[in-house]
């Protein structure tokens, strides 16, 4: 979550706090209606009580660009997207909404440390096989890919694009899907996301 630097919050809480002082004035850029920033920022919104306008960019380029320009009071997107930027000192970075703080922006807060642990949310991408797959097959697949996400190599090269590999059972990852369905669902009825 990173803010333009004419914003005075300099912290996710000090952003709360400015939004409930002035509602419906302050915006939040992401990529797009539905995608997973955007979501995370309707939880926000959502889990502070506050009233802030959500500007939909067609790219998170655009979205940067947007919140470099002050077009936006704040930006929600990827650490890999927002960090060099925040090294530069174009954008300043109140909160990042992982578990961990990240290894390229040490001094950003988790959204639980700024007092909003509701909100940590993170990406995931998973395999998935069709239901039909033999257990044994699965089971296999599920070990060899295991092996793979802990090799340092590929380890190195998922943090250079900013992901954290958790490997999960079959059942916890089917436990996972469930969960995120029934959290995000409830979000996306509430904002009225359609597909396009």
């Amino acid at each position: 979550m990173a803010a333009h630097p004419t914003v005075s919050a300099n912290t996710l809480a000090e952003f709360v706090a400015l939004a409930k002082a002035h509602p419906g004035r302050l915006s939040i850029g992401t990529a797009g209606n539905g995608s997973p920033p955007d979501l995370v920022a309707r939880l926000l919104a959502r889990t502070a009580g506050i009233d802030v306008a959500f500007i939909p960019f067609r790219t998170g380029a655009e979205g940067l660009t947007g919140v470099m320009r002050g077009d936006v009071s704040l930006f929600v997107d990827a650490p890999p997207m927002i960090a060099p930027q925040a090294k530069a000192g174009t954008v300043k970075v109140l909160a990042v909404t992982g578990r961990a703080r990240e290894p390229e922006l040490p001094n950003a807060q988790t959204v639980a440390e700024a007092g909003f642990p509701g909100v940590e949310r993170e990406a995931w991408i998973g395999l998935v096989a069709p239901a039909q797959t033999p257990t044994e097959i699965s089971a296999r697949l599920g070990h060899e890919i295991a092996a793979i996400l802990v090799a340092p190599e590929v380890q190195q090269r998922l943090a250079v694009l900013g992901f954290r590999p958790l490997i999960a059972t079959r059942d916890e990852f089917r436990t996972l899907i469930l969960d995120e369905h029934k959290r995000w669902s409830t979000i996306i009825r509430e904002a009225g996301i359609k597909l396009d």
